[in-house]
């Protein structure tokens, strides 16, 4: 049993998260064993989210003064929550996924920039590419016209270093015989 402080402790800090969340995630958790729990929360944290298992009442309590407090008619039984600071989509991807491998984990709504999300939606939101892969996509997008400016600009180069090397073997070398022109063989 926790006593008041650290019951006020463990608030303070889920109001905290709460207030700087880009998503809130609620799971049921009913029927998952400490192992699976463990693996869902290793996977999130690879993510870089965090999966929190809080009381409702507490919940109540730290949901106060933030866009999360519409989740509260959600708030009925064992209830998890996953939340991401940053990327919305990694958290729904890792939980739609550990849903299929685990049925137990139940998801039941997501608070994203402060709409609701549904189900449907959430496993829509985790069909989206992630951050870094929108990142990545990007990326290759901008260096790919540096990439053909550099090939553009070394082609001339590379074609002229070829002719010097084409005639330097059509020179005589030292002190050798100059090659026959093919006049002079006809």
């Amino acid at each position: 049993m926790l006593d008041r402080t650290r019951k006020e402790e463990v608030v303070k800090k889920v109001h905290e998260k709460l207030s700087s969340a880009e998503a809130v995630f609620l799971v049921d958790y009913r029927g998952l064993n400490v192992t699976e729990i463990n693996q869902l929360r290793k996977r999130l944290r690879e993510v870089g989210s965090e999966f929190n298992i809080v009381k409702n009442t507490m919940l109540r309590l730290a949901v106060e003064g933030t866009d999360a407090a519409t989740l509260t008619e959600y708030f009925k039984g064992p209830m998890a929550l996953a939340v991401s600071q940053t990327d919305p989509v990694s958290p729904a991807k890792v939980l739609t996924d550990f849903s299929k491998g685990a049925p137990a984990l139940e998801l039941r709504v997501a608070l994203l920039q402060g709409e609701l999300l549904n189900v449907a939606e959430i496993m829509r939101l985790a069909s989206l590419p992630s951050l870094d892969e929108l990142r990545a996509k990007m990326l290759s997008v901008l260096i790919a016209p540096a990439g053909q400016l550099v090939r553009l600009l070394a082609t001339p180069g590379g074609q002229l270093a070829r002719a010097i090397s084409l005639r330097q073997e059509q020179l005589p070398s030292e002190g050798g015989e100059p090659p026959a022109s093919p006049e002079a063989k006809a």
